[in-house]
């Protein structure tokens, strides 16, 4: 899961026409999941069923703890799932 770095409220950027909020999130150099399906599908490789089952398990862990917390996304997807620079390792 990507750390939480900050929470900003009311903030009105020169470009917007109202008040913002922003979530300050922690950088993931790896990129997106579509990011990391790219590179596998350019490399030739396969995800294997170990790196899809470790990559299902952490979405749904991730699922749970915002469960837990009464946090809504709206917009789950591979673009918005982030990896880290060492990719998906088993």
């Amino acid at each position: 899961m990507v750390r939480f770095v900050a929470f900003i409220d009311k903030h009105i950027p020169k470009w917007a026409l109202g008040s913002m909020t922003f979530l300050v999130m922690e950088h993931c150099p790896g990129g997106s999941l579509i990011d990391w399906m790219a590179r596998m599908n350019a490399s030739g490789r396969k995800t294997t069923a170990d790196e899809a089952t470790l990559i299902a398990a952490q979405l749904v862990s991730a699922l749970s703890y915002c469960h837990e917390k009464n946090i809504v996304h709206l917009d789950i997807k591979p673009g918005n799932v982030f990896v880290m620079e060492d990719n998906i390792e088993v």
